[in-house]
């Protein structure tokens, strides 16, 4: 039934769009304009992605809980013992940022001193993973390769990341504790490397020679960021120090990974 208006002109529009109804009523009585909006927002009618969930379940391997990426069948997860470390230097060295940026360094320094130890912990799991046997009877693919894999992957992020913070950074105890931190991981990455370096190509060192191969380039984004570093930040005295030898260390680095795995171009 339409509601009639003693000696008004009205007009209406009704717009959908997303599950967005808007109403706009303008009324215009007595010389005077009167305009009122309503909006309504539709909620949980968004009947697409529950068919497609719907549809979903019926599929093979289908589930309330969809799985996403499906695994491959010779992945092999990065245990337990590895991947554990990796998380908790990744939490801190993301807390040594956020503290940077509201510049708490104190709370920074001690988040980076976290990094390093946690940095630490993590490559001396990822060796213990070298050489051992599939931790599965039925798999023939060692938990080694991606281990040492996940650790290297980690040790350039860090790397490239720890270097970025030297930019405009003075206090001390910041630039310390980001020197400190590229050196262990740096020194510790060399340890890691050598222990697959001596491993039989034809052996046990075969499962890793592709992935290695792989990790060489990484070593010149570090190189670069090093060399910008030096030309284009404000760096303290010892800020400079520390990245010179840095640049040697990942320099020294690059040149053993080429010659034992090729690769980098």
């Amino acid at each position: 039934m339409a509601l009639a208006v003693p000696r008004c002109s009205t007009r209406s529009h009704l717009l959908t769009r997303k599950g967005v109804i808007v109403f706009t009523s303008i009324a215009a009585s007595r010389g005077l304009k009167v305009a009122a909006t309503f909006l309504f927002i539709v909620l949980g009618l968004n009947f697409a992605p529950v068919a497609k969930a719907k549809s979903q379940e019926h599929q093979p391997g289908g589930s309330r809980a969809t799985r996403l990426v499906p695994p491959e069948e010779d992945q092999v997860p990065v245990p337990n013992s590895v991947a554990i470390p990796i998380r908790r230097t990744q939490k801190a060295f993301a807390l040594a940022k956020k503290e940077l940026k509201e510049h708490r360094y104190g709370k920074a320094a001690g988040a980076l001193q976290l990094v390093r130890d946690e940095g630490i912990k993590a490559h001396v799991a990822g060796i213990a993973q070298i050489g051992l046997p599939p931790s599965d009877p039925e798999e023939d693919v060692p938990p080694g390769p991606v281990s040492v894999i996940a650790v290297l992957e980690l040790d350039h992020k860090i790397g490239v990341g720890a270097v970025a913070l030297f930019r405009g950074m003075r206090n001390r105890r910041v630039v310390s504790a980001l020197r400190s931190a590229l050196w262990n991981i740096h020194t510790k990455r060399d340890q890691m490397i050598d222990e697959v370096v001596v491993l039989d190509p034809e052996g046990d060192g075969a499962d890793y020679v592709d992935d290695m191969t792989d990790m060489v380039v990484t070593f010149k984004s570090e190189v670069k960021s090093i060399l910008t570093a030096l030309d284009q930040y404000a760096l303290t005295r010892g800020g400079r120090r520390g990245l010179q030898n840095a640049l040697t260390r990942v320099r020294a680095t690059q040149a053993k990974m080429k010659k034992a795995f090729g690769g980098g171009d």
